[in-house]
């Protein structure tokens, strides 16, 4: 429908968005217990919303923060599995960076990463991909635009290691290391 109609659809995508985001947000709190029919009702809200954002980016921007939460969570990061919940969580987070326009999602990258901060490391793993297959691109332009606050994104990030000695991260020992190597892989 939205596809079909453009921004003519509006009016109904401000109603439908919201409800299919927090229909996987309320599941995926449980993914491990979710049944069948409840993970291919969040893998079908997960491929609409990733649908529409495609084709309708500029409509789209109040619900991205939403849509990060939702695909940032520790059960959808999960790297040993393969369901197709997270197959489709993954393909999101993928293609979030190229649908999304840099201006918008950095500041939203940013707010997510102090929010992953007190997550888990599978978390704070899959938004640096986000980060990087942002940054991959990106026009020439956009990076010299985007610098100053791509900067701060990894200068805060970095101060994961400070957070974890004073007890204000669940991240701790080598799982820093590790959070730090894949950022500045």
């Amino acid at each position: 429908m939205a596809i079909q109609l453009g921004a003519a659809a509006l009016p109904n995508i401000n109603k439908v968005v919201p409800r299919m985001l927090d229909l996987v947000q309320e599941r995926v709190k449980s993914v491990a217990a979710l049944e069948e029919e409840e993970a291919i009702l969040c893998q079908s809200a997960v491929l609409s919303v990733e649908k529409i954002m495609s084709h309708l980016p500029h409509l789209m921007s109040p619900f991205v923060d939403k849509f990060l939460s939702c695909l940032l969570h520790p059960s959808l990061v999960d790297p040993q599995a393969h369901s197709a919940l997270f197959l489709a969580a993954k393909q999101a987070r993928q293609r979030l960076p190229e649908i999304i326009a840099s201006r918008i999602l950095i500041p939203k990258l940013c707010k997510q990463r102090e929010e992953l901060a007190e997550m888990s490391r599978h978390s704070l793993h899959a938004l640096f991909a986000m980060l990087e297959q942002l940054c991959k691109s990106l026009s020439q332009q956009d990076v010299a635009a985007s610098f100053p606050r791509i900067f701060k994104f990894f200068l805060d990030s970095l101060d994961l290691r400070f957070l974890a000695l004073a007890g204000k991260t669940s991240i701790a020992g080598e799982e820093v290391v590790e959070v730090e190597g894949a950022m500045l892989v």
